[in-house]
């Protein structure tokens, strides 16, 4: 049995015979934020260490980054199409609203910002006060992919710390 819907442009569609769940043609898993997610974050802390495991999210992040990159460069092809369209694909995956505020391809610039993600749910649950790694990473390997160019960012503002959302630069 199958049933699809298409939420925003966003398709999700559900195979419950082979027993798998597609988000734009392709495979995901849907994990629970404030337990599951909550529960992986805080093993790989438990295990890596606290500096070590930002940077393994953060690395993540950014590897996942230019995963999405290449995957809307080869569906949609321009940079001002992807960049249009992803924070529909985010906030319809549940990872956050975004909002990209300003960007330059030529000037190799951008600043992004994200409120409510699922990082900061997850940082939030787990009690942090620092902002996290993985999304910040994960959209400087976007803009990677998308620019040609290795970018990397700053955080100018972070929800975590009490901002009404997280901003980036990169």
């Amino acid at each position: 049995m199958k049933h699809a819907i298409d939420i925003s442009g966003s398709l999700f569609d559900w195979d419950l015979v082979n027993g798998e769940v597609h988000f734009e043609n392709e495979r995901v898993v849907l994990f629970w934020v404030d337990t599951a997610f909550k529960t992986l974050f805080d093993t790989i802390e438990e295990i890596a260490g606290h500096k070590e495991s930002r940077l393994v999210l953060e690395t993540s992040g950014y590897r996942t980054g230019t995963i999405v990159s290449d995957f809307y460069r080869r569906s949609l092809g321009k940079v001002d199409d992807i960049l249009g369209k992803l924070p529909t694909t985010y906030v319809t995956a549940g990872w956050g609203d975004t909002e990209i505020v300003s960007y330059s391809k030529e000037g190799l610039h951008a600043v992004i910002r994200v409120r409510n993600s699922w990082e900061y749910q997850v940082n939030k649950e787990q009690g942090k006060n620092q902002e996290g790694t993985f999304l910040p990473g994960h959209w400087a390997g976007v803009l990677t992919g998308l620019f040609g160019e290795k970018m990397w960012y700053k955080v100018n503002r972070s929800q975590l710390e009490g901002d009404p959302y997280s901003e980036y630069e990169f």
